[in-house]
């Protein structure tokens, strides 16, 4: 539970005291970790839809591996805005799909990527065989401008978040949920800093192929097939 408000805190411990106070423990469930099948190919059909929805995912560091922060600055040079690698491959250079975007999901102690995209019935495939070809040209590793501008809209993200109450009570929720302890905002800004491009282009060059992995998942008039794209493409 996270409470924002303008009050000490044991005035807000006695009010959730006597919202919550009469609640019993119950058994706790076992938590197992979410199943992946890698390499699933699953369609959903809609036969009158105007658009082919694409999804691909496929496993990523979590919230407590030590590559998780170098992952986050890839994904914000590969989808982070209007300069990002998949704005410009998807629909500045091709006009495939108004928008294609990649994010992060973490499910327990597991983390994902997923790379999303619509497209018209006609070149849902053209658009697929883009986003694979990017996700893997992401392996050869980022520019050192892409680096900058994406560690750089990062540490403006978290300069933003810590002046706001809400957002550092979710930051600190998050912090407790998957993490166990509480981060200064100090502490996740260092590292940042400290983080290099050699880092971040060492773990895109040692993370297994996505794409043996992803799992695809489409909605439209008819299923989709995702080849392996050349190294090059």
């Amino acid at each position: 539970m996270a409470v924002v408000a303008d009050l000490p805190c044991a005035e807000i411990a006695e009010l959730v005291g006597q919202a919550f106070g009469d609640w019993q423990p119950g058994a706790s469930p076992v938590l197992v970790e979410p199943p992946f099948h890698a390499g699933i190919r699953a369609h959903l059909p809609h036969g009158s839809s105007e658009q082919t929805h694409l999804s691909l995912t496929w496993p990523a560091p979590a919230a407590n591996h030590p590559d998780y922060l170098a992952s986050q600055v890839a994904l914000t040079a590969f989808s982070g805005g209007s300069a990002s690698r998949l704005f410009h491959a998807v629909r500045e250079e091709r006009g495939l799909a108004y928008a294609a975007h990649a994010s992060a999901l973490l499910l327990g102690s597991a983390g994902f990527w997923q790379v999303q995209a619509a497209s018209t019935p006609e070149r849902a495939a053209e658009t697929l065989e883009v986003l694979a070809a990017e996700t893997e040209r992401l392996r050869n590793g980022l520019s050192a401008t892409e680096f900058e501008r994406a560690r750089r809209g990062l540490l403006t993200g978290l300069a933003f978040s810590a002046e706001g109450r809400r957002a550092r009570a979710r930051a600190m929720l998050r912090d407790l949920v998957l993490l166990g302890r509480l981060r200064d905002p100090g502490e996740r800004t260092a590292q940042l800093r400290a983080l290099t491009l050699e880092q971040v282009n060492a773990y895109l060059a040692g993370r297994p192929d996505p794409l043996a992995q992803a799992a695809l998942v489409t909605l439209g008039r008819a299923p989709l097939t995702l080849t392996q794209p050349e190294l090059s493409a």
